[in-house]
């Protein structure tokens, strides 16, 4: 794939998610569990301005990323990829004359980040 061209250059936090298409919250959760590596930065103006530089940890989670990206995105999102149901679960469905509500849960992010992990994991 292309993207393994890329994989072992630095860009700012913009141009990494813009070279790779990848959401804010995916880019978020990356580099929160380890697979985007944030550990140089540069001097970036006269006033002596620091910006961070980010990196996949490995090159071939480009390549993974890139394979798995709707799948990523969703888990991330809250959605299971194989259903495209909300990871919220109903607890209890009440009907009354007037209205109809759901009482939910939120979904676990240690959840959801777990399923990311597997997903990265299992290519």
């Amino acid at each position: 794939m292309e993207n393994r061209l890329n994989a072992t250059e630095k860009f700012p936090k913009g141009e990494f998610r813009k070279e790779y298409n990848i959401t804010e919250k995916s880019f978020n959760t990356l580099l929160d569990n380890g697979y985007i590596n944030d550990s140089e930065w540069h001097h970036t103006s006269m006033y002596g301005n620091r910006t961070t530089f980010y990196q996949w940890e490995e090159p071939e989670y480009a390549d993974i990323y890139a394979e798995y990206k709707k799948d990523i995105d969703k888990i991330v999102r809250g959605i299971d990829p194989e259903t495209n149901m909300s990871f919220v679960t109903v607890l209890k469905l009440q009907e009354n004359p007037y209205n109809r509500y759901a009482v939910v849960e939120l979904p676990n992010y240690e959840d959801i980040e777990r399923e990311v992990k597997e997903v990265l994991k299992a290519s």
